[in-house]
C-alpha cells in the first residue's frame, strides 16, 4: 500500500511472503566437505588458510549442490556463514533437524565435532563470495573461503601455496 505518498513497507499479518521451495535430492549434482579446524596457531578450512586468489568451489548458475559441513576444531563452536546464497539443512550429526531449522538459512551453527549436510542452490548470482566462521577472532585469523558460482562448469583450482605461511 501507499501512504502519504511514499510506499508502505511494513509487513502485516496478511503480507505474502515468498514460499519456502525445498531442494530435492533429484537435483544435487556435486558434493563437497569442508572441515573447520585449528592449525599452525590460526583457524583453517580444509587445512588451509583464506587465499583472496583461490576460488574453493566452483559451483555452476542453476544447480544446487549437497555441502558437508565439519567441525574438527576442537571444544571451539563455528558459526559458519554463507554470503549470497541461502541453504537448507539435511542433516545435523546424521538426525533430522529441527522442524524451525528445515527452512532456508544463512548460518550453520557447528558445535564441537558436529556436522551438519546442507544443500545450496546457486541461483543467478556469479562471481566470488564467501563463507567463514562468524567468530570474529576465527573470521579475522582467515578462518575463511571462497566459492565461486560460475556460467559453465570449472574443476576449482587447488590451492598451490598459502600466501600467509
Amino acid at each position: 500500500p501507499v501512504h502519504g505518498g511514499k510506499p508502505d513497507l511494513a509487513i502485516t499479518l496478511d503480507t505474502p511472503l515468498r514460499p519456502n521451495t525445498p531442494i530435492s535430492p533429484d537435483e544435487i549434482v556435486a558434493t563437497r566437505i569442508f572441515s573447520f579446524h585449528r592449525g599452525q596457531g590460526a583457524w583453517k578450512v580444509n587445512d588451509v588458510f583464506y587465499d583472496t586468489a583461490v576460488a574453493n568451489a566452483t559451483p555452476v548458475t542453476g544447480t544446487a549442490e549437497r555441502w558437508i559441513v565439519r567441525n574438527n576444531g576442537g571444544g571451539w563452536w563455528h558459526p559458519v556463514h554463507m554470503h549470497m546464497e541461502g541453504h537448507q539443512w539435511v542433516s545435523i550429526n546424521g538426525r533430522k533437524p529441527a522442524l524451525r531449522d528445515q527452512f532456508k538459512q544463512d548460518t550453520v551453527i557447528l558445535g564441537s565435532g558436529d556436522e551438519v549436510e546442507i544443500y545450496m542452490k546457486f541461483r543467478t548470482w556469479i562471481g566470488s563470495f564467501v563463507f567463514h566462521c562468524h567468530n570474529l577472532e576465527h573470521e579475522d585469523m582467515r578462518m575463511m573461503h571462497n566459492f565461486d558460482p560460475r556460467l559453465l562448469p570449472t574443476v576449482a583450482p587447488q590451492q598451490t601455496q598459502n600466501l600467509f605461511p
